[in-house]
């Protein structure tokens, strides 16, 4: 299902908090119930290991090692509660949600073929999105752009015609997002 993604998108298995994800997978109440459980586990790991007990913080890298681990974790807990076509599905929805951001993900690149010279681009666009990330998400809560215009402006421009057609048969069956943040 994928630990954090690149660029800080955040791991599909946070997406199951969404109400909208939970309709598309159709989850039944047992498996909410067991998945805010799973989620609840999930911010005591972090409080617990991130929080620093009174000691010495972590190294970046080992704090990067922790959290690889805690994903594996929760990844596994998480596949335990869902169907073998759920756990299909919510990659797709991921890809969706992230559009041509998608392609920051690892297991997303392998699978469209980047290019070491495209990853090249990406990241030095991945550095230039950090530095204009706020006044674009001005532009974004003012109405002046929406978020699907925001990622072709950017990564849209780096991939090839083949590669934006397999990134979208990448993400499935269409997703009907809710416009409601609070989901």
């Amino acid at each position: 299902m994928g630990g954090f993604g690149a660029g800080g998108q955040q791991p599909a298995w946070m997406l199951l908090q969404r109400k909208d994800v939970q309709d598309d997978l159709k989850l039944t109440d047992d498996q909410k119930t067991k998945l805010d459980a799973v989620k609840d586990s999930v911010t005591e790991m972090f409080q617990q290991r991130m929080g620093g007990g009174g000691g010495e913080r972590p190294s970046r890298e080992e704090m990067q090692k922790q959290i690889t681990e805690m994903m594996k974790g929760i990844d596994e807990k998480v596949n335990a509660i869902l169907t073998a076509d759920q756990q299909k599905r919510l990659p797709q929805i991921a890809i969706q949600m992230a559009g041509n951001s998608a392609v920051m993900r690892p297991e997303v690149a392998k699978e469209l073929g980047i290019t070491e010279a495209q990853d090249t681009k990406i990241k030095a666009l991945q550095q230039g999105m950090r530095k204009a990330q706020q006044s674009l998400f001005e532009k974004m809560r003012n109405g002046e752009i929406d978020r699907e215009a925001l990622q072709e402006t950017m990564i849209g421009k780096v991939l090839t015609d083949a590669q934006k057609a397999k990134l979208k048969l990448m993400g499935g069956a269409p997703f009907t997002r809710s416009d409601d943040e609070s989901n």
